[in-house]
């Protein structure tokens, strides 16, 4: 099994050399889908959230070389989480720069970014949480036989009912729950070592 990239100041320390690609492949496989999700979940459309993330890993790559991690400054995830906002804003304010400054509907769009230390935070925490359980699911789902998985899926991921997986699957709705049981176990036991691993560095 593969480890969790790491999102230690470890990281980030190696992304100011620019030569060391499995640092920076690490740090692209990481954020570059919480940043993409991020600005989506902002109104943006993919092409404009494809630039978003361009944009905000180009800043990263500009500013690694000057990150030292810093108690009063805060995490690197919360600059990150930052700069990926102001983005959004900056994109939003140039596109609506020749359309007038009156319009209500720019503001809108403006007013509905969450202010930082907001919802800002909780976005991105659930952004983030989401891409490490796809990451852990990943990983843990050869643990398990095809039909556990999908009982598992179907029932937790998807929102099925236990009573009609067991009946498409020709299981008894004890071992559907069973199976369910078994792989969130497993899920929850990767995440909390991934998180314990990070609240340690």
């Amino acid at each position: 099994m593969h480890s969790w990239p790491e999102t230690r100041d470890t990281l980030i320390a190696r992304l100011k050399n620019p030569s060391d690609r499995q640092a920076w492949n690490e740090f692209v496989s990481l954020y570059e889908p919480l940043i993409f999700r991020f600005s989506r979940r902002r109104g943006l459309q993919d092409a404009d959230a494809c630039d978003i993330t361009q944009r905000v890993l180009w800043a990263v790559a500009r500013a690694s070389d000057r990150w030292e991690p810093d108690a009063d400054r805060g995490r690197f995830r919360g600059w990150l989480a930052t700069v990926t906002r102001n983005a959004v804003i900056n994109l939003i304010q140039r596109e609506n720069a020749g359309r007038g400054s009156g319009s209500s509907e720019v503001w809108d769009m403006l007013e509905a970014i969450p202010e930082p230390n907001s919802d800002l935070e909780t976005d991105w925490v659930y952004e983030r949480r989401c891409e490490l359980f796809r990451y852990t699911a990943a990983r843990v789902k050869n643990s398990f036989s095809e039909d556990v998985w999908r009982a598992f899926w179907m029932t937790a991921v998807d929102g099925q009912n236990g009573g009609d997986v067991a009946e498409r699957l020709g299981k008894t709705i004890g071992s559907v729950y069973a199976a369910r049981s078994r792989v969130l176990a497993k899920i929850r036991k990767a995440v909390a070592a991934i998180e314990q691993d990070e609240s340690e560095s």
